[in-house]
């Protein structure tokens, strides 16, 4: 029969049904002729054979401790849960697919989602400091999508540490408007913003904040030249070059010499067409390469670039670009020109924080040492190649080596407060994609049916959680954000916060 709630059964109705049960249980067919002549389903006259035995073995067990025993056991299946979810990354089917191989119980997939639920809906989406002081930080924005469904995520991209992740209806300025708000109503500021160009990211940051620097990314205002340049033309050139070499295999299988006289005019145009896409390959790949160069705040010398020359520089390469007179090549380089003063933001910070390093650190030797060093151990986790990673692990090395001769006693204060410092000149919203795509496989195991709630637990269990590897290795996002060691695992902080009241259980 199609199932369906019954609130209008009376309690007595429901003792009535469940006494019936009790008396009949071991009785083939009395569970299944109950539930035609009640109008219910057997699996609710389980379910209330099971809580009147549950209240009479509480009535009449002789160990007042048992409720507690319960208590303990249903945690201990919460944590089974919670782990397999957040550690795991499996999907609620699969963890109910564990559960009943270990015959763990409940273990149906709605009891599992109700668990999930209830933890997750007593967590917030915003980071919540146990701190009446304002703490400025750096954001950076961006959005990803369960299927069609918008999520704005804002994290620290010094302590990775999500600071709101919001499921919303659209990405529009109202909702980043709302988002940034929730946010400072918990005492946490910007000193900088960084997103790509989305419209509702960008006017959000500028009317919210309008005091506040907001630097686009850089990556994604590379973007479009890039995919000309090491898509578009680059795969002209292989194409041109294929063309050539087939051009060549059809000239040297001639049989006679009239027709190899005919195909050498087709192989020598092709042979002129490839070294034309070659070319032109070559020369936007190099003045590309030159544009990156300029874009690093930090010299070859580890002195910080002027930003005069730096824009001359870059906008000499675009003109180089633009006289290569390819369509595609044009447009992009044309779009990446207007918006080059808005990309160069950074550089600015970059100059006014050399400046302040400058006056702490007078010996000019060591604090360009010291920069270097930053430089080359920054690059370290861009995901360079084997050989290259080591080579900047040699060069970082080889500069805080020089630093320490240098430094002296004060080499560990300095060189930890100039890494401080630098790391604060953001001109990337990388970082914040990297956030993503720790959210995105709970997104694809789930199948896009992401809730509010599951977010709640994604951000928690990535804040509390301490990094394996990389530069954060061994510290928790939110250790890193207050200085603060936590004492216990995240998985029991998450049980702490979540169950200071009464435990309750999941409604049917």
């Amino acid at each position: 029969m199609k199932f369906m709630r019954r609130p209008d059964l009376p309690a007595s109705t429901r003792i009535t049904i469940a006494i019936e049960a009790l008396n009949n249980k071991g009785d083939y067919g009395f569970i299944t002729e109950s539930a035609g002549t009640y109008k219910v389903s057997r699996t609710f006259i389980y379910s209330l054979v099971y809580t009147v035995e549950q209240s009479l073995d509480f009535q009449f067990h002789p160990e007042p401790l048992f409720k507690r025993q319960v208590f303990v056991e249903k945690l201990s299946l919460d944590e089974e849960i919670l782990l397999r979810r957040l550690e795991g990354n499996s999907s609620v089917e699969r963890i109910s697919n564990m559960l009943n191989y270990n015959n763990i119980s409940p273990s149906s997939v709605g009891y599992i989602s109700q668990r999930l639920k209830y933890f997750g809906s007593r967590l917030s989406n915003t980071l919540e400091l146990n701190s009446s002081e304002p703490m400025n930080l750096i954001w950076n924005n961006d959005e990803l999508f369960a299927h069609t469904r918008p999520i704005l995520v804002t994290i620290d991209p010094i302590s990775l540490a999500i600071l709101r992740v919001q499921l919303a209806d659209n990405r529009d300025a109202v909702t980043w408007k709302n988002h940034f708000n929730q946010i400072t109503l918990n005492n946490l500021y910007p000193i900088s913003l960084c997103s790509d160009e989305g419209k509702g990211i960008v006017k959000a940051s500028k009317e919210t904040f309008k005091n506040v620097n907001l630097q686009l990314d850089i990556f994604h205002g590379m973007q479009e030249l890039s995919k000309v340049i090491n898509v578009t033309l680059q795969g002209s050139a292989y194409k041109a070059i294929n063309h050539e070499y087939d051009r060549q295999r059809v000239v040297a299988s001639a049989k006679t010499l009239e027709v190899r006289a005919q195909r050498s005019l087709s192989y020598d145009e092709a042979k002129k067409e490839a070294s034309e896409a070659i070319e032109l390959y070559d020369d936007a790949y190099y003045l590309f390469g030159e544009i990156r160069l300029n874009l690093e705040f930090i010299d070859e010398k580890g002195n910080i670039r002027p930003f005069e020359s730096a824009k001359e520089n870059i906008l000499t390469a675009i003109e180089l670009l633009k006289s290569l007179k390819h369509t595609k090549l044009l447009e992009a380089a044309y779009t990446f020109e207007s918006k080059l003063d808005e990309l160069l933001q950074y550089m600015h910070i970059a100059q006014q924080m050399h400046k302040h390093l400058s006056e702490k650190i007078t010996d000019k030797e060591l604090l360009s040492v010291l920069c270097l060093a930053w430089k080359y151990d920054h690059k370290i986790y861009q995901n360079p190649g084997k050989f290259q990673k080591k080579y900047l692990q040699d060069m970082r090395d080889f500069n805080l080596e020089c630093a320490q001769i240098l430094a002296q006693e004060n080499y560990n204060d300095l060189k930890e407060y100039v890494f401080r410092c630098l790391d604060t000149i953001n001109r990337a919203s990388s970082l914040v994609e990297t956030v993503n795509s720790l959210i995105r496989p709970y997104l694809n195991a789930c199948k896009g049916q992401i809730t509010q709630e599951m977010l709640n637990l994604i951000m928690f269990y990535h804040n509390y959680r301490r990094f394996n590897h990389g530069r954060r290795q061994g510290k928790a996002p939110i250790e890193i954000l207050t200085g603060q060691e936590l004492e216990k695992h995240w998985l029991d902080i998450l049980i702490e916060k979540v169950e200071n009241s009464e435990y309750t259980e999941p409604s049917s």
